[in-house]
């Protein structure tokens, strides 16, 4: 009986022990791994938000070639969810269900592991960059009361994983053959001339289309004042290949008369000349193989450009979500 109460005792200064450190251990974790991949932002963001793609890249498929996967709805439906069964103690029992999709943004999802009832945020970011495409791979959340000692070892336990998954994602993404931009038709012309209100600015590769919508901000104001109506699409001249991941350009709008000069806001006009011109479709990312286009059609003709090129944007991205059907022409003038 004495060395039961000693046991029970014992015991007991354990659990209180453990309790105590339950108390005092972070209760909140997470955990992020980045990769830069060398394939569109379109692409990399795909194989992520189709749960179907998963079998390409997932670190975990190797545990249990025989695991169990089910999918419930389809991408924006409702409720699209995606679950999973194994007998394998590192796989597990468990579903992720999509929360939120901004599209080559940010993908958001629930994470639910059903032995410890234990739900996390699984959180993805797509940032377009020099080099590529980076995502971002996090696990965040909440650890339960009882398992707040294991919370400092949640980094350890998880992100081998992480980065095994996110380098599978850049193998595969970058063995996929790299689509082509969509009917890059090249085509000599003349442009006719035109007036327009421009802004004069610098910035970097990944700021340019925050940039260019500010600028156009600050244009459409100038015309409001000056009574100056929309005459064409919104244009952009780039006077250098980028550097040290600085573009200086020149983004403009055309106008149905003579403007005048507004602080930042410079009036000018387009000359009449020959030009050539590429018509591109698809995402913005991917225009240079409009320019590289262009410069090989000169090559074969014989033809030097002068001046700075310019890209017209035809397609309003904010009506038209799908970007392979965005238009952008690239002009060239040529002497």
């Amino acid at each position: 009986m004495k060395t039961f109460k000693i046991l029970l005792v014992a015991g007991v200064g354990l659990l209180l022990i453990y309790l105590v450190f339950c108390l005092m251990a972070s209760k909140n974790f997470s955990i992020e791994r980045s990769v830069v991949i060398n394939a569109n932002i379109e692409s990399v963001f795909e194989e992520v938000n189709d749960f179907n793609n998963m079998q390409h890249w997932s670190p975990w498929k190797e545990y249990d070639p025989n695991m169990i996967l089910s999918i419930e709805g389809k991408i924006n439906d409702p409720v699209y969810k995606y679950s999973w069964k194994s007998e394998n103690d590192k796989v597990g029992h468990g579903s992720l269900t999509r929360k939120i999709t901004e599209a080559n943004k940010k993908i958001s999802n629930d994470l639910l592991f059903d032995e410890f009832n234990m739900h996390s945020n699984v959180d993805w970011t797509f940032e377009q960059t020099p080099e590529g495409t980076r995502a971002t791979w996090i696990n965040s959340g909440m650890m339960p009361f009882l398992m707040r000692p294991l919370s400092g070892k949640m980094e350890s336990m998880m992100a081998p994983d992480m980065e095994k998954g996110l380098n599978l994602l850049k193998e595969y993404c970058e063995a996929k053959p790299k689509p082509m931009a969509n009917n890059i038709k090249i085509e000599s012309t003349v442009v006719q001339a035109s007036n327009y209100l421009s802004v004069h600015d610098t910035t970097t590769m990944n700021n340019i289309s925050q940039q260019l919508g500010a600028d156009y901000g600050l244009i459409q104001q100038a015309m409001a004042k000056q009574k100056l109506n929309m005459a064409g699409y919104p244009f952009a001249f780039y006077f250098n290949a980028p550097q040290n991941n600085k573009v200086e350009m020149e983004p403009g709008l055309p106008v149905d008369k003579p403007g005048k000069n507004d602080g930042r806001v410079k009036a000018g006009t387009l000359l009449a000349g020959n030009s050539v011109v590429a018509h591109y479709f698809g995402s913005y990312t991917d225009v240079g193989k409009a320019h590289s286009t262009i410069d090989q059609w000169l090559i074969a003709n014989n033809k030097k450009s002068v001046g700075p090129p310019w890209e017209v944007y035809i397609t309003d991205p904010m009506v038209e979500k799908d970007t392979a059907k965005w238009q952008t022409d690239v002009y060239y003038r040529i002497e």
